[in-house]
């Protein structure tokens, strides 16, 4: 393993969260062509569909992602696959001779209007709600734990301190300025 686990999330020591950020947005876009048929129904509203699509997407896509940095890029590409997906639950159908490019702004500019119109936050916002959440109760904690956060030591420091708490060099709950 080339993390430490926690909370379901590897923490790594590095910045770069890249590949579990493109690992989400895979698989979020596999949950959507695993039930591509049910979010397409036709005979149903578009809004009963979209409620589908953001209680089974939305939980793959945003799980444990509070503990990550997104960059700007990563934001907009959360906003673009909402849209993206908001479009094909609305089903709009290319008008006759209408080239693709115009049918693309067309139906994205529709799906971002129905989002607005009835209620629905953007992807981003709901990610940075949990982030700021989340920073907000690690800003909360008390002591040592705050400290060991915000400096972090890297996996080797850990993997060393695992190893003298298992020899018995050192104990838990009574180390000296975590050396």
């Amino acid at each position: 393993m080339d993390g430490l686990p926690c909370l379901a999330h590897i923490i790594t020591g590095t910045p770069d969260h890249s590949t579990e950020v493109a690992a989400r947005f895979g698989a979020a876009w596999q949950m959507w062509y695993a039930k591509r048929e049910l979010f397409m129904a036709s005979g149903t509203l578009a809004r009963s569909r979209w409620i589908l699509v953001e209680q089974s997407v939305v939980p793959v896509l945003l799980s444990n992602t509070q503990c990550i940095a997104l960059s700007q890029a990563d934001l907009k590409r959360l906003d673009a696959v909402q849209v993206s997906m908001a479009s094909m639950v609305l089903r709009d159908v290319r008008l006759p001779g209408e080239q693709w490019v115009p049918y693309f702004v067309r139906t994205r500019r529709a799906a971002r209007l129905w989002l607005t119109c009835h209620s629905h936050s953007r992807w981003s916002a709901l990610y940075l709600k949990r982030h700021l959440a989340w920073l907000g109760h690690c800003a909360r904690l008390q002591g040592r734990l705050v400290e060991a956060m915000v400096h972090w030591r890297g996996l080797p420091w850990w993997r060393r301190r695992q190893r003298r708490i298992a020899s018995g060099e050192l104990h838990l709950c009574h180390d000296k300025r975590g050396r």
